[in-house]
């Protein structure tokens, strides 16, 4: 089987394709054909050698892939996988790592665009918020890009979860305000189905912030929010526009981790909630019944048409350094893919 393997941290051509051997499959697993894996900012981090999960080279790169069973349980199905090593032609993939698709995808890139972004929107939304109909939410970083909020150099690593939560609230009746730095990124957000907007680029101040999400809602605040930003300046200013009894999921800080002041989710009575999806594989057989019953909705939706990952551009395997490359850039409008099926 071929693999896209990282070879070393310290040149700047870090990855190779190769051949490897195929092992004996182990109980419990299930061996995927792969068709396409997606490319997230993580895989940028890890192959040099800054995620939190640390790996020794050689290793092979990946965390998402959709592909067919072909071998093990449920063989023939189409399937995404959520496992380490998912940028190769077969993945050998645990069981509960394994999410199935009631068809196969009319699009494989799209496909492997949903598990990570679409999993952790969904799971923010609905496991942790209760997000319900009528609720405003509001989605950071929700068009590729944070304007003037100048620390905010990651917010492209958490755009693919900005989007997806787009959708997703508008699918749940929820209206959505969403964030991004500019006419240009606010047209896209708009497009995407946002109610309203926030224009970094016009809010330099908490107050600016405040006074906007507040605007927008006609006095009521803000009831969920997904943040994937932080930063000092935008974190205050969305605390203090919390509806009652409103639900501040944190995503990620791409614009810095802010400086809390927990007394304003005491005063204005909302809570924070941390979002981590890839936990729940850790977590027990509980938890990782919630990842499964949430794709089920997710992949439910996608086969019915009502969701459309956007994917911005494809990549052969032995260009996998160009896709990460393309990915750490923040130039992308949408997901990275990799092909496995024309090699």
């Amino acid at each position: 089987m071929r693999q896209v393997v990282c070879h070393a941290f310290d040149q700047p051509v870090r990855l190779m394709l190769r051949e490897g051997a195929m092992p004996s499959l182990a109980p419990g697993h299930v061996r995927v054909r792969v068709a396409a894996a997606g490319v997230n900012f993580a895989d940028h981090l890890q192959a040099r050698n800054l995620y939190q999960e640390k790996l020794t080279p050689p290793f092979v790169c990946g965390f998402e892939c959709y592909g067919r069973v072909e071998e093990g349980p449920g063989k023939g199905s189409w399937v995404l996988c959520s496992q380490p090593s998912a940028f190769a032609d077969v993945v050998d993939a645990p069981l509960d790592h394994v999410f199935t698709l009631p068809r196969e995808a009319p699009n494989a890139h799209e496909a492997a665009a949903l598990l990570v972004a679409y999993g952790t929107a969904h799971l923010a939304l609905h496991e942790r918020a209760k997000a319900k109909p009528g609720d405003w939410v509001l989605v950071t970083a929700a068009s590729g890009g944070v304007g003037s909020v100048r620390s905010c150099k990651h917010a492209h690593a958490h755009t693919h979860v900005a989007q997806a939560a787009v959708q997703l609230a508008k699918l749940a009746g929820c209206k959505v305000i969403a964030a991004a730095g500019g006419r240009t990124k606010l047209a896209k957000a708009v497009a995407m189905g946002a109610d309203a907007t926030l224009d970094y680029t016009a809010t330099a101040t908490v107050r600016d912030v405040r006074d906007a999400l507040l605007d927008a809602t006609d006095g009521r605040g803000v009831d969920v929010v997904l943040d994937m930003v932080g930063g000092d300046v935008l974190f205050e200013g969305i605390c203090r526009a919390m509806a009652f009894n409103g639900r501040l999921c944190i995503v990620g800080f791409a614009g810095g981790i802010p400086k809390a002041k927990p007394n304003l989710a005491l005063v204005r009575n909302f809570d924070l909630l941390g979002v981590y999806w890839g936990a729940y594989f850790n977590a027990g057989p509980a938890a990782r019944d919630v990842l499964q019953r949430t794709m089920s909705d997710v992949l439910g939706s996608y086969d019915a048409g009502r969701l459309r990952p956007a994917v911005a551009k494809v990549f052969a395997p032995a260009q996998a350094q160009e896709a990460l490359d393309a990915v750490a850039s923040r130039g992308t409008a949408g997901k990275v893919v990799i092909d496995f099926a024309n090699m």
